[in-house]
């Protein structure tokens, strides 16, 4: 059934004839035993449920499923124990190859070392953990966050705050860097009191935006969140305030949820190509599997600014 070119063509038919007759099944399980590999690629993420992972997910399954390779998907919800588990799994189950994403609390890459170690190649996408050499893909967050406090400036706006997460990961650390570096190249001041690394929900961001209007004295005239659920807090908060939206404050997200247009005003907020992410992620992997080295490879994708109403106060859209 393998077409073995010993066999012959017409015991090869009978062979296939009684195996349709009988509706047999190839034992995938034992094939991969016997081959010391499952003909399957494992993805771990922080989590299923949020649109951009499931984005990635799609472009993944794009390349994976034309080469033959069939997707075990794991989620560590955000906990290292759970991302450990999963690549433990993921070993037992003799895996080509991996795909992840880091969760917020991983701080090691031990447990990638260990899958090294057993010849499983690792490819590395969005959050990525510094110290693990491997092939990856992110995004250029820096560049991008630097073009939204262009976009704000030339709005007008001069008092510009951010709500973001964790700098120990790098996405947050990068989207932090280039606010700080766009403010820096305007004069502006970076106030401590106007930036938040814990503000990715939806309420913790309208809590912290609350604070900040009940202070009294000056408060920001912008807010960039380094995600969109923070962003819909934040306009919430202001909805509630009576403040208005884009004309006494702007608002700025970043992953382009679903929900984003169709909020009041939309929301600005940035498609970080998160498919396309997927896609050369799993090309870069079968690369790999296959025999290139490409250890050293890193694609910086660029995410695209959407200009919508929540922060365009100086024209019409």
């Amino acid at each position: 059934m393998r077409n073995h070119p010993n066999v012959k063509e017409q015991t090869r038919q009978l062979v296939w004839e009684e195996a349709r007759r009988l509706n047999y099944q190839p034992n995938q399980l034992a094939s991969s035993l016997r081959r010391g590999k499952a003909h399957a690629i494992g993805v771990v993420t922080p989590r299923i449920n949020r649109n951009f992972f499931a984005e990635v997910i799609s472009g993944i399954e794009q390349v994976t499923y034309g080469a033959g390779y069939q997707l075990l998907i794991c989620q560590s919800i955000e906990r290292f124990d759970r991302e450990e588990k999963n690549l433990q799994g993921l070993l037992a189950n003799r895996v080509d190859g991996v795909l992840i994403s880091i969760s917020r609390e991983t701080r090691t890459h031990a447990h990638l070392d260990t899958l090294r170690d057993a010849q499983i190649p690792v490819v590395q996408f969005d959050r990525i953990i510094p110290g693990f050499q491997s092939p990856r893909v992110i995004n250029a967050d820096s560049e991008t966050s630097r073009e939204i406090i262009d976009h704000l400036y030339a709005q007008g706006y001069r008092r510009i705050a951010f709500l973001g997460g964790p700098l120990e990961i790098n996405i947050y650390q990068n989207r932090y860097q280039g606010y700080r570096e766009g403010m820096q190249a305007y004069g502006l001041e970076v106030r401590p009191g106007w930036q938040s690394f814990d503000t990715l929900t939806e309420e913790t961001s309208m809590q912290r935006v609350k604070a900040w209007f009940a202070e009294g004295g000056e408060v920001p005239d912008a807010i960039f969140t380094a995600g969109d659920y923070s962003a819909l807090g934040a306009v919430l908060a202001l909805q509630k305030l009576g403040i208005p939206i884009p004309e006494a404050v702007g608002v700025v997200g970043y992953a382009n949820e679903p929900f984003t247009p169709h909020m009041t005003p939309p929301l600005s907020t940035v498609d970080q190509r998160s498919e396309e992410m997927g896609r050369l992620a799993a090309a870069l992997l079968l690369e790999v599997i296959h025999g290139s080295d490409r250890n050293d490879t890193c694609i910086d994708l660029k995410p695209r600014l959407i200009i919508r109403g929540s922060s365009t106060r100086n024209q019409l859209l």
